[in-house]
């Protein structure tokens, strides 16, 4: 055991010892379990029998990127240890099996999903969860590809929307990931990466122009939602840094949906709000852009993984409501979510599923012709608990130490 490093000189040898022997085991435990971890190499496997997918990769060949064409563009997966390293992305693969699109640690959908507004429910259904609907456009597939790199690519798709009240959109979307290098991930997060980190990262910079009429508000407006799916495991949590002092109990500002949460579910930590993602659970938490910065975390002790998404904000805008009902007046919008996915009665899944974070751009009333933009930045870091929390420290503001427990204590 090493000499305990300055960040933990406050903790008792004795339970940083049992707490790192703690993750060790369940760390080798929950990897060797397929349903909880898959490799790189099984990932890929199948994607190219069931898709004929495109990998970027540094020259390295430690940090690979998996992006779908036939699936949107989606990045559906990725590596920070080359072959034999951990698949990050979460892929449906029931779906791909079926031809359909599925998963993916990001994609570009459109929102709003709620509000009277929504793209998610069709003209004179009633807003109820048997009515709900991908909007046909987010399932076309085949983006064309307009310009191809060693480390990036870009799609471009025409893509036409109606909404809840009968509201006409014509759109081009144009989305280019780019994978990142060491240096640029540096500079992005304020940090330095040691040669005992692991890492992997790339930008989705993402452009939905209006091609048709002008907007207006009153017709309803839409904007870009860039959504990461992620495998749950029982010590996931996602963390959302906020702008709230502690004693101004941010999570009651936090918009909550679908089934409710208690303590053990949801918890502020000094001035971030710690949501366990599991993917036992269903539940959706947002974070209005009140209260928002402009970064969102996961960290699995299991897995030994710190992600991090960071994106483009825009205060004092108006974001996209997800609250589904017509009604909505006083309700904010959300800068960011996390989605735990769980049965639909409200009981705990045996094995645990994904779950989603999702970013936004605010909403504009863009004249034909202006473009709304949107990038969102994911990356992978793998390491001991002293090597994340350092990164989580610096970029989140959050110990590590205060995630491990609350993921034990659910």
């Amino acid at each position: 055991m090493p000499s305990l490093p300055p960040l933990f000189s406050s903790l008792h040898k004795a339970a940083y010892q049992k707490t790192n022997a703690y993750l060790m085991a369940l760390s080798i435990f929950l990897i060797s379990n397929s349903v909880c971890a898959e490799s790189y190499v099984q990932a890929i496997e199948f994607l190219n029998k069931h898709d004929n997918p495109i990998v970027l990769e540094s020259n390295n060949g430690q940090q690979k990127i998996v992006v779908s064409p036939k699936h949107q563009g989606r990045v559906m997966t990725s590596t920070a240890q080359g072959l034999n390293g951990l698949s990050n992305g979460w892929i449906d693969k029931h779906a791909l099996e079926q031809g359909k699109s599925g998963g993916g640690e990001d994609r570009t959908w459109i929102a709003p999903i709620g509000s009277k507004y929504s793209l998610y429910y069709p003209v004179g259904t009633k807003m109820s969860g048997e009515n709900w609907r991908v909007p046909h456009a987010l399932l076309e597939q085949n983006y064309p590809i307009i310009k191809q790199g060693r480390d990036s690519i870009t799609f471009q798709k025409k893509l036409f929307f109606e909404n809840f009240q009968g509201s006409h959109f014509s759109t081009q979307l144009t989305r280019k990931v780019t994978l990142r290098t060491k240096a640029e991930v540096e500079n992005s997060l304020g940090i330095t990466l040691s040669d005992a980190i692991s890492w992997v990262s790339f930008t989705a910079d993402n452009a939905l122009m209006n091609i048709g009429k002008d907007w207006r508000a009153s017709n309803g407006l839409i904007t870009i939602w860039s959504m990461a799916m992620y495998q749950g495991t029982d010590d996931m949590v996602s963390i959302f840094p906020t702008t709230i002092a502690n004693e101004l109990n941010a999570e009651k500002q936090v918009n909550q949906y679908l089934y409710p949460l208690n303590e053990k579910r949801l918890r502020q930590v000094r001035q971030a709000i710690l949501y366990k993602t599991d993917g036992r659970y269903r539940s959706k938490i947002g974070i209005p852009a009140n209260i928002s910065k402009n970064v969102i975390a996961a960290y699995s002790s299991s897995l030994r993984r710190l992600t991090i998404v960071k994106f483009s904000l825009h205060k004092n805008n108006t974001y996209p409501i997800s609250l589904e009902e017509v009604a909505t007046k006083g309700v904010l919008g959300d800068v960011s979510n996390a989605y735990n996915h769980g049965a639909n009665d409200g009981s705990i899944l045996a094995k645990p599923a994904f779950f989603e974070l999702e970013s936004a751009a605010p909403m504009r009333a863009l004249k034909k012709g202006e473009s709304i933009q949107h990038t969102q930045q994911v990356s992978h870091f793998f390491g001991s608990v002293e090597e994340l929390d350092a990164i989580s420290e610096k970029v989140l503001g959050v110990k590590l130490l205060d995630v491990l427990r609350f993921g034990e204590d659910g």
